[in-house]
């Protein structure tokens, strides 16, 4: 069978059919007639050599077209038919190809087995140290009745805001309770560019509502003076890819308010919260709100703990490849979720989406990352020896 492969510039590969050569003959094989034979559809080149023994050697050439669509024919009952077998097995991504194509197609024997080699990890297998339904966990109160009512003073302080008036605060430095208006760039501890959002000129702080904590390092500043001081992001920073780094401030006052609030009483509920019937039917009903969502706090902090238990029961050693795959998607999911709240652009998160920063991520959090692993692994565990079905989302 005389066929060529060629391989296109774009990487695909294409089949053509050379012209027929001229075969070595057979030592005292006379060289007959060409003949072209029709069948299927298809031409065929057939070279007849009388032998000397009185014999008939034939010399076929196969169509490349043929050749290719076979050739496709093969490959597609590997997808459907071998591949299956393994890829429940295999780490999505892992896989690698150890033949090199070029030197199987140069030794090719249709004679001959043809082996193709791929590579790829498969999901370890989970040891339990203990059995999982004897895991117990201990869940502490993420606060008290005294933390919800602080609670409610703030979200009243920040109503009475919301209908009083700012005023200059002249002659004196910046105090608990002040706005000020700052120039503010805040950037990575050893240096570069600022992080997205927080690199803002003549910007609002309400000394009351500082989730980084810059008033503290403000505390005497007057109009027209510059502070530079490092600190760390907080641990529940909405951000999760800036949780816990290093970082540096650089903030100037431009102007210094103070604010004129009106009495948070009956006739200040009745003007602009007529759904309550008193200051105290108010509060009451924000206390009782604030209460829900320490236990939804409280729930949150079970479903960790759970985590790090069942994490802690299994014994797995973790792929790269699987560690590296479920950082990937926290990665990918930690930018989206900075463009969808306006934290970052989407130039900005594809700028940050790079191997080098994936890699940082992993770096940083590689406890938790491997601490995940084992739960996922020993949920699918979980899943597979009591028979349920779990949907995959995401």
């Amino acid at each position: 069978m005389q066929h060529a492969l060629a391989w296109g510039r774009n990487g695909s590969m294409a089949s053509r059919a050379p012209a027929p050569a001229a075969a070595a003959p057979l030592a005292g094989a006379r060289r007959g007639a060409t003949l072209v034979v029709r069948a299927a559809k298809h031409e065929y080149q057939v070279v007849r050599e009388e032998r000397p023994d009185g014999g008939v050697s034939l010399s076929v050439t196969i169509p490349g077209p043929l050749v290719q669509r076979r050739f496709t024919e093969i490959v597609d009952i590997l997808r459907r038919c071998v591949m299956p077998v393994h890829a429940s097995r295999a780490l999505p991504g892992s896989e690698s190809i150890t033949t090199d194509v070029r030197a199987l197609i140069d030794a090719f024997d249709p004679a001959q087995p043809l082996t193709y080699g791929v590579t790829f990890d498969c999901l370890p297998k989970v040891k339990w140290a203990r059995d999982w339904k004897g895991i117990e966990v201990t869940v502490e109160e993420t606060g008290s009745l005294a933390d919800d009512e602080a609670a409610v003073d703030d979200l009243i302080q920040q109503y009475r805001k919301e209908k009083g008036a700012q005023r200059v605060a002249a002659g004196r430095g910046l105090q608990p309770g002040d706005v000020s208006i700052i120039d503010m760039r805040i950037s990575p501890a050893g240096g570069g560019e600022p992080f997205p959002g927080l690199d803002k000129k003549r910007f609002a702080l309400d000394t009351t509502a500082d989730p980084l904590g810059l008033a503290k390092n403000m505390a005497g500043m007057e109009v027209g003076e510059e502070r530079r001081w490092e600190f760390s992001f907080p641990g529940d920073w909405h951000v999760e890819l800036w949780r816990g780094q290093r970082a540096e401030a650089v903030v100037k006052l431009r102007e210094l308010f103070e604010w004129d609030l009106p009495e948070f009483d009956d006739a200040f509920v009745a003007a602009h919260y007529p759904s309550f019937d008193s200051a105290a039917d108010m509060r009451k009903s924000l206390l009782a709100t604030t209460a829900v969502e320490r236990f939804r706090a409280t729930q949150g902090q079970a479903a960790d703990r759970i985590m790090e238990a069942v994490a802690g029961a299994v014994s797995v050693e973790l792929p790269q490849s699987y560690l590296r795959a479920v950082a990937e998607k926290e990665f990918q999911e930690r930018l989206l979720q900075m463009v969808s709240t306006r934290v970052a652009t989407p130039e900005q998160a594809e700028a940050m989406c790079t191997e080098e920063g994936l890699a940082e991520y992993i770096a940083e959090r590689r406890g938790e990352l491997e601490e995940r692993c084992k739960f996922l692994l020993a949920a699918d565990d979980i899943a597979e020896s009591e028979g349920i079905e779990v949907e995959a989302t995401g």
